[in-house]
């Protein structure tokens, strides 16, 4: 095998690493009682909408905000955890929380 600097000749390393996994872990987590942002959405409506998670379903994030309670679907929008610093796709949480980590665990493996 020969090294090379040259960018061009180099292959792609697979995704591999400690950010990885520490994303895995976090989507396996409890979500209830984190603060999150909707950064990124296919309803304009829904963009920017901060609080607090207070419920989850397995479409569905139930939001305190300073304007009350929201409920924000999840496959429509990307999310922000300012406690933990992730961004999360809603698509990658679509499911009912109790059976979200045996999912993200079958994937991994």
């Amino acid at each position: 095998m020969r090294i090379t600097n040259n960018p061009t000749e180099r292959k792609p390393s697979p995704k591999r690493g400690r950010r990885q996994g520490c994303h895995e872990r976090f989507l396996a987590g409890e979500f209830i009682g984190e603060r999150v942002r909707v950064v990124n959405s296919s309803c304009r409506g829904l963009l920017g909408i901060e609080g607090r998670i207070s419920d989850e379903t397995l479409n569905t994030f139930v939001l305190e905000t300073s304007e009350g309670i929201k409920r924000v679907p999840k496959n429509a929008c990307d999310f922000f955890f300012s406690d933990s610093g992730e961004t999360v796709r809603g698509r990658d949480v679509l499911h009912r929380p109790e059976d979200r980590t045996k999912k993200i665990a079958k994937q991994k493996g």
